[in-house]
C-alpha cells in the first residue's frame, strides 16, 4: 500500500479531500452549504480519475520529467470542471456531466497502458476488473465486520453514535477500497522483474471469472439481446416508436456487452 501512495500521490490527495468533505456532511455541522460540498465532491471525483489517468499516461510514455507539469494541469482542469461544469445546486445536467466525464476518464486510463505498444488491452481490462472486484469485495467484508463489532459494542457495552457507521463506510469505501484497487494494478509498461511477476498474476484468468463470464453473463446478455430484437421487430410491425426509455437501456446494454466481450476474448 505504501508503494501505491507514492505511485498515485495526486489521486490520494483527491480521495482524502472527498473523504474529508464526506466527514463534514456526515457530522451535519450547522450552516454548512451542502450544494457547495456536493460541487466539491464531484470535482474531487473528476480530479481523482484525471490524476489516475495522468499517472498511467506518464508510465506509458515515460514522461517522468514532466510529472509536476502534468499534475499541475490536473489541478487546473479540475478547477475548470468545478467552475464551468457544476451548478450552484445539484441538477440533472450536473449529474450527466459527471457520469460522462468520469466514464471518459476511466476509458482513457484503461486504454493508455496499451496505447501504441505490445501490451494487450484485454489483459489490462482483466487486471482492472479483477482488482476492482477484489477491492470491492474486501471493502464490503471489512465494513460488515466493523459494523458488526460496533453493533455488538453498542448493544453490550455502551451506546455508539449512529454516525460512526457512516464514518466507517466513508473511510472504507472512499479511501481504502480505491487505494487497494490501485495497489493491485501492476505497472503495465514496466520492464522490472518484480512487476513482471505481478503482471502475470493480474493477467491470469481465474476459474470463477471464467464461469461467471461463460456460464452466466454471456447467456444473460444473449437473452437480453433476444428481448431487444423482439422489441425492435414489434416497433417495425406496429410503427409505434418508443418514448425515451429505450435509450439508457440500450446504452447500458452496449457498454455491458462490450465489457463482457473484452473479458471473454482473453
Amino acid at each position: 500500500m505504501k508503494a501505491t501512495l507514492y505511485r498515485f500521490p495526486m489521486t490520494l490527495i483527491f480521495l482524502v479531500s472527498i473523504s474529508t468533505i464526506m466527514f463534514i456532511i456526515i457530522e451535519d455541522f450547522p450552516n454548512i452549504n451542502e450544494d457547495l460540498l456536493t460541487r466539491l465532491i464531484f470535482s474531487g471525483i473528476i480530479g481523482a480519475l484525471l490524476a489516475t489517468a495522468v499517472k498511467f499516461l506518464l508510465e506509458r510514455f515515460e514522461h517522468s520529467k514532466n510529472t509536476i507539469l502534468f499534475y499541475g494541469l490536473t489541478i487546473v482542469f479540475t478547477l475548470g470542471y468545478y467552475f464551468f461544469m457544476t451548478d450552484d445546486s445539484l441538477s440533472n445536467a450536473m449529474l450527466i456531466h459527471l457520469l460522462v466525464i468520469s466514464f471518459s476518464l476511466f476509458a482513457a486510463y484503461l486504454y493508455l497502458p496499451s496505447a501504441k505498444n505490445d501490451v494487450n488491452f484485454g489483459n489490462v481490462a482483466l487486471a482492472h476488473f479483477k482488482s476492482a472486484f477484489t477491492s470491492i469485495l474486501y471493502g464490503v467484508v471489512l465494513y460488515l465486520g466493523i459494523a458488526a463489532i460496533m453493533g455488538a459494542i453498542d448493544i453490550l457495552l455502551y451506546d455508539i453514535d449512529y454516525k460512526s457507521y457512516a464514518h466507517a463506510a466513508n473511510i472504507i469505501f472512499v479511501l481504502f477500497t480505491p487505494l487497494y484497487y490501485l495497489s493491485l494494478l501492476p505497472k503495465f509498461n514496466s520492464m522490472d522483474e518484480n512487476e513482471h511477476d505481478k503482471k502475470e498474476i493480474s493477467y491470469s484468468y481465474p476459474k470463477f471469472l471464467e464461469i461467471l463470464v461463460s456460464n452466466i453473463t454471456i447467456p444473460l446478455i444473449t437473452a437480453f439481446s433476444v428481448v431487444l430484437i423482439i422489441y425492435f421487430i414489434k416497433i417495425l410491425v406496429t410503427g409505434v416508436w418508443p418514448v425515451g426509455q429505450v435509450g439508457p437501456m440500450v446504452l447500458g446494454y452496449s457498454a455491458a456487452g462490450y465489457f463482457i466481450y473484452i473479458l471473454s476474448s482473453n
